[in-house]
Formats: structure tokens, sequence, C-alpha cells
């Protein structure tokens, strides 16, 4: 099978100007133009996605800087009050010398945790508490320590000297006041 007697014209001379010399540096000129073209896109993406990288990150900083300070001045007028009454009834304790070891220095405070929650938590559920001389570990049945409350120290809160108070308070419809604590007789 012969090719140039079955070939047209238009085909040898098609195969003829594609197979000179300086044809195939052009194909290899392709080439190289396709490599840098490939790579040249790669290397946009990528400082693409590294700018979009940074951006975020700093983005994130603003809005992690700008929600705290959100917060901090939205709590700021919800927790006043509750700084105010704990320095009040450090000042008070301080200038009155309550001993708030004792029932009766406790005692001597309600007045002040009751204004308090009837003036900032009036139509609310609400309590407050003072506990003194109270250990948050337990006794073991072999008297070694451990971190859970147990039978062995139910009544006496692990020290002789414990004592609390706690004031709660119930809204309308039916407003009453509770005070419960450990009195001197040992009783809760």
């Amino acid at each position: 099978f012969d090719v140039q007697e079955h070939a047209s014209g238009a085909m040898i001379k098609a195969y003829t100007y594609w197979h000179k010399p300086w044809r195939a540096w052009y194909l290899v000129a392709q080439a190289i133009g396709l490599m840098a073209a490939l790579l040249g896109s790669v290397g946009t993406w990528q400082l693409t996605l590294l700018t979009g990288i940074d951006s975020l990150g700093i983005l994130t900083g603003q809005l992690m800087d700008n929600i705290g300070l959100q917060v901090e001045e939205s709590m700021y007028g919800k927790m006043l009050p509750l700084t105010i009454f704990l320095r009040q009834g450090y000042e008070t304790v301080y200038l009155a010398q309550y001993d708030l070891t004792t029932q009766e220095g406790q005692m001597a405070m309600v007045a002040q945790n009751t204004a308090f929650l009837e003036t900032y938590l009036g139509s609310t559920r609400c309590c407050t508490g003072m506990f003194t001389n109270m250990w948050y570990h337990g006794v073991d049945v072999r008297g070694r320590e451990n971190d859970m409350m147990n039978k062995a120290n139910e009544d006496d809160y692990a020290d002789d000297k414990a004592q609390f108070n706690i004031l709660v308070a119930n809204p309308a419809p039916d407003p009453n006041w509770h005070i419960h604590g450990l009195y001197t007789d040992g009783n809760t």
C-alpha cells in the first residue's frame, strides 16, 4: 500500500508543511507556553488562597475583639448591681464588725440581702447565701479525704465551725421569704 498513490494533493501538502524542522520548534514553544500558563494560574490561585486566608484571619481577629467589647458593654450594666451589692456587703460587715463565721453575724446581713433581692430581682424566684468554714471534700470510710461530699460529713459539713444561711425569695402571687441555715444546735 503506497500512501503517495492514494493520498490527495492537499494531504501531501499538509504533511510536508508540518514536517519541516522549524515546525517542531513551534510545537515545543507551544508546550512551553502552555506550561507557563499553567504555572501562572496555579501561582495566582495560591496567592489568592493565601490572601483569602490572611484576610479571614484578620477579620476573625477583629470580630473577636468586637464581640468581646460588645459582651463587656452589655454585661457591665447587668453585673454592676452585683458588684455594688458585694462591695456594700463587704463594707457593712467591715464597719459593723460582724463575725460571719457565726449564725448571728450571718443573720445580721439578712436585711441587706433581702433589700438587694427585692430591688434587682423582685419578680424572680431567687436566692442568696453565705457559707463559712464549709469544706467541699468528703471523707471516705477509712477517714481519707476525697472530692465528694458524703454521709461521713453530712451533718457537720466537715468542720465543727461550719455556718451558712440561704435566703430564698418567692415572687408573687405567693410572695414570701424563707431563711434556711445551720442553727446553733446543728440542725438545718
